[in-house]
This record gives C-alpha cells, structure tokens and sequence, in this order.
C-alpha cells in the first residue's frame, strides 16, 4: 500500500502511541538517548545475556528476547526480557530488502544475515550499532532501508575512545547504570579453568559472564 507520507507532527504522535519494543537475541554479553521518533520500538542484538538488557527494561522499554536457547526464558527474563522469541521462527534465507518496519534501534553482536535481516526490519528513521561479527564478518542486504527509511548503520570505536570519556562510563556503570543482576549474571573461575570455558563458548553452552581470578 502506498500512501501520502504523513507529517512530522502526525508521525510522532503515530509512534507515540505504539509500545517501546526491544528485541535482543542471547545466544551463548555516556551516549545522548535517540530521538522521540526513534524510541518507540527498539531492538537489542546480542549473543549472551548482558548488562544491556537490565538498562533498557530500566529505562521502560519492553524487551524481546531472540534466543536459541528457549529453555532460559526465565533466565532472559531475569535480565529484563517481557517476552521470548525463538531463533528458530526466523527464515534467514528469504530475507527481503524491506519486511515489516518493527524496530527502532538495534544493537547487533552478530553481524550476517541476522544484521541483514535486522536492517529490513528497522522503522523509519532507526539505528542500528554493529559491535561484533560472532556469526559473520559478511554483510548481504541492500540499500533499501537506508535510502527508504533513513536507517543508519553505525559502528564503534572501543580502541581509542578517549580517556574522559571511558572515565564518564565507568562512572555511570557503578551508579545510576550499575547492573541489578550482577551475581546471577557472573560466575568466578581460576585461572586453570579457562579452556573448559571457551570450550562452553564454542560449542554456544555459555551463558552470564565470567571473571577469571588469576590468584586462585
């Protein structure tokens, strides 16, 4: 259906009564907020539950998560997940340059036809922060969300963020974004143990985070 485009002051009022959407898909893990527009229906991609989660059900938004591994439902909703969607339900290889506009952001650990998939699902005026390449480096799609909806790609610099910056975040993640599940979500290991957990990692068994105590 093709239809008059609506005006800026309709389009917002259009967004603002829809429900804010995350989706975030879990898997074996001081920025500015994104416009009015862009935060009515969001999407989190990643490959193991983390911090992310817990922020954005803080901040109000109502999280999916994207999983395969259905048996941790409880556990995704934990993390702030309201509802769990499985891996499986996706058809990645039919994936069309432009599908229902359902998200208005993502961020995506995965990259592949997932990320593909995630652009032709994005509303108008979405964003999308590729931070990581877990089942691909590659990136198939078209450039039909980014010249239709005005969708951006956007990428991430963890190597030389400045000093004050890193400093402003690690300020905010031990106050006001501190993680309320930090003991469910962390479990301590020697040294000794870390080939059993990459193994976990590969075979896509891990779950949480891991901190590795050098003196134990």
């Amino acid at each position: 259906m093709i239809g008059k485009a609506p005006g800026r002051r309709n389009r917002n009022a259009r967004l603002a009564q829809r429900g804010k959407h995350f989706l975030w898909i879990a898997d074996t893990g001081k920025g500015q907020h994104p416009p009015a527009r862009q935060r009515r229906d969001r999407l989190t991609i990643r490959i193991e539950p983390g911090v992310e989660q817990w922020k954005l059900a803080r901040l109000g938004y109502s999280v999916t998560a994207l999983t395969g591994k259905e048996s941790e439902a409880a556990y995704l909703g934990m993390l702030g997940a309201k509802d769990v969607l499985p891996r499986k339900s996706l058809d990645l290889a039919k994936i069309k340059p432009l599908d229902r506009a359902t998200w208005a952001g993502a961020v995506d650990n995965l990259g592949g036809e997932v990320l593909a998939w995630m652009a032709s699902t994005m509303m108008v005026g979405g964003t999308i922060a590729a931070i990581g390449l877990a089942a691909s480096m590659s990136l198939n799609t078209t450039v039909a969300p980014f010249i239709l909806r005005g969708v951006s790609l956007l990428g991430i610099d963890s190597g030389t963020t400045p000093m004050p910056l890193r400093r402003e975040v690690w300020r905010r993640l031990a106050t006001d974004l501190r993680p309320a599940h930090l003991k469910e979500m962390t479990r301590t290991i020697p040294f000794d143990e870390l080939p059993k957990a990459f193994d976990g990692f590969i075979q896509g068994a891990a779950k949480g985070r891991i901190v590795v105590d050098m003196a134990a």
